[in-house]
């Protein structure tokens, strides 16, 4: 069912078709705006809005450029740019059979913000019997970067990937619900989380990266700020992986980093621990380091480089 309001929809049985909004002042307030796939290996379409005024360019409207269909249907592209991006309802393109689409959203004198209401979904699917990879989702800020709903870019079985998310800001970086670049089937990937700030980093929600899978490899978070990190107390941040081995979690500061919560890069089925370096000026530890291994070859590695260390 399509949300109340307003459609512009270039839906197609064949993929979906393209839409192109470029003012210098653009406000979605209610609606939807689609460009899905929506038969057998139909792929999404392409959605892309370009504001060229100082203000807002707001989404209140949902986006879609999914593969709708029942096979090898893949997630097509949306893409934004304006001064500043606020976000307030779900952007998909996901792949129902195949790979997910990618999204890409650019601030070019400003701020992105994702509102509760909000969601970014490249999630891949398994209709074509072996399942995808999850789409890239890439956000860049002049300003600061606010995550305030959830960010997917999944990969199911049986040897599905997930996607990458690179968070880029030349201010602060804030999440405060979920990113998953998970994956579960047995030989697959966890995709790669990446937050880059000019400013502090506050990470207040789960990061996951980890591959469920037996013979899976989980993938690798990085974070790197000018200013503080923080791990808020209760939030994970974890790259698991099965025979494969785990990935790898980098946290690097140029003032001080602070673990609060848990930071896991954990094998099964005999797989490798991974690697978890932590760099700052000063670093704080009251939370968990948890690189441990299923059996031979082992653990993985914790390092801690600081002027000045607290555990």
């Amino acid at each position: 069912m399509s949300p109340p309001g307003p459609i512009i929809e270039t839906d197609g049985a064949n993929g979906g078709g393209t839409v192109r909004i470029f003012a210098s002042t653009i406000e979605l307030r209610t609606g939807a705006v689609t460009a899905d796939g929506t038969t057998s290996d139909a792929t999404g379409g392409t959605v892309r809005l370009s504001a060229s005024g100082p203000g807002p360019l707001l989404i209140d409207a949902t986006i879609t450029a999914q593969g709708r269909g029942s096979a090898d249907s893949d997630g097509g592209l949306v893409d934004v740019d304006g001064a500043s991006i606020d976000v307030r309802a779900p952007i998909n393109t996901s792949g129902s059979g195949s790979d997910g689409g990618p999204i890409m959203l650019s601030a070019t004198a400003g701020d992105v913000t994702l509102a509760s209401t909000a969601s970014l979904n490249a999630s891949a699917g398994t209709a074509d019997g072996s399942g995808g990879t999850g789409g890239a989702i890439d956000v860049h800020a002049t300003g600061s970067i606010v995550v305030g709903g959830p960010v997917r870019t999944e990969g199911p079985g049986p040897d599905g990937d997930g996607g990458d998310v690179t968070l880029q800001a030349k201010g602060s970086v804030r999440i405060e619900d979920t990113i998953t670049t998970a994956s579960t089937g047995a030989d697959s990937s966890g995709g790669d989380i990446m937050l880059d700030a000019g400013a502090a980093v506050l990470i207040d929600a789960r990061l996951d990266a980890s591959a469920s899978g037996s013979d899976a490899s989980g993938g690798v978070v990085d974070v790197d700020a000018s200013g503080d990190v923080t791990i808020s107390a209760g939030i994970t941040v974890v790259a698991n992986g099965g025979g494969s081995g785990a990935g790898g979690l980098s946290i690097v500061s140029r003032t001080l980093v602070q673990v609060a919560g848990a930071l896991v890069a954990t094998a099964s089925n005999g797989g490798p621990g991974g690697d978890i370096g932590i760099v700052g000026c000063a670093v704080t530890i009251d939370g968990t380091l948890d690189a441990g291994g299923a059996s031979a070859p082992g653990a993985g590695l914790n390092r801690l480089t600081a002027t000045a260390l607290t555990i």
